[in-house]
């Protein structure tokens, strides 16, 4: 049986940046060898630029579409006070 889906809740939270790397290229070779999706949850949006299709933010209970991380821009807190 392979899932389709693998849940990361805050996977890189309280890392140095090295271990966060390393954490995030494991993640990232397991998707790639197996083929499943990852939802990863985490209030580093650097991050989630830098390995994500898709980026959403959860507002007042209701999820926002937040950028399109096709540009793999660089997100800032100011940025998430928009919305």
């Amino acid at each position: 049986m392979e899932p389709a889906l693998m849940i990361a809740d805050e996977p890189t939270s309280m890392l140095d940046p090295s271990s966060k790397a390393n954490v995030l290229r494991f993640l990232k070779g397991l998707q790639n060898s197996r083929g499943f999706s990852i939802l990863m949850v985490t209030h580093d949006l650097t991050c989630a630029a830098k390995v994500s299709d898709r980026i959403y933010l959860l507002k007042n209970g209701r999820l926002q579409p937040f950028v399109p991380v096709a540009d793999r821009i660089e997100c800032s807190i100011y940025q998430m006070e928009e919305f």
